[in-house]
């Protein structure tokens, strides 16, 4: 009778430590997915900060300069947009912006 107590302790114990390892794969995953989420959110805002200064800087670069190509200003960092943006409302010359670009 012992001998059986002691068994099924001991299956217990099994289940127990199954149904932990069970939780912590669960814990694992429901913290990865936030991870991720997280990291998408922050990048969305990224983007979403990058196409703004984009955005703005064409627009002041047209009404400044109608006449130039800007293409020039096409694929470049959150950085350089706002660096241009600054330089563009403190009416820099136009070489200076172009320096900035390169």
């Amino acid at each position: 009778m012992m001998k059986e107590k002691m068994d099924q302790f001991n299956e217990d114990e099994e289940l127990v430590l199954a149904a932990s390892k069970r939780q912590l794969v669960k814990i694992q995953h429901h913290q990865e997915k936030v991870r991720i989420r997280q990291e998408g959110k922050e990048e969305g805002l990224k983007e979403g900060e990058l196409l703004k200064a984009k955005e703005n800087t064409l627009m002041l670069f047209k009404s400044k300069y109608p006449q130039e190509d800007i293409l020039m200003l096409e694929n470049l960092t959150l950085s350089q947009y706002n660096e241009i943006f600054k330089a563009l409302i403190e009416n820099k010359d136009l070489q200076i912006i172009k320096e900035m670009i390169k």
